[in-house]
């Protein structure tokens, strides 16, 4: 019986693009928990990106570079997270702790770019 509006090839796409990301789903979760700190946003952002990234699949010419293409935008996505944490008006508390400048967390957050695209770039 055919499918109503869809082809094989497309669903044969959609199975692929599946397996792959239940492949990479255990290892995105942890680096966005490493990137973000926070095991509840590391979920959101995780599923964040793969939403990206099934809007981005028809457009990925090389299936084969899906882990680093999906870790690219799982970490784009934790980065712009960082941001909005950094653009969020803070409000001192009386007796709260001490927290890090925003030189050290920038440096942080580089530092933790530049591991992720070196081991990208050598995957």
């Amino acid at each position: 019986m055919p499918s109503q509006g869809r082809d094989d090839s497309a669903e044969d796409s959609d199975q692929v693009f599946i397996d792959l990301v239940d492949q990479e789903l255990r290892r995105a979760y942890r680096l966005a928990s490493f990137l973000l700190g926070d095991v509840v946003e590391a979920e959101d952002a995780t599923q964040d990106a793969i939403l990206q990234a099934w809007r981005g699949w028809p457009r990925l010419r090389e299936p084969t570079s899906f882990q680093c293409w999906f870790e690219r935008i799982l970490v784009n996505v934790c980065y712009g997270r960082l941001r909005q944490r950094l653009r969020a008006k803070l409000v001192e508390l009386p007796g709260a702790r001490e927290i890090p400048s925003m030189d050290a967390s920038r440096s942080i957050g580089r530092q933790r770019r530049d591991r992720t695209l070196t081991v990208c770039s050598h995957a």
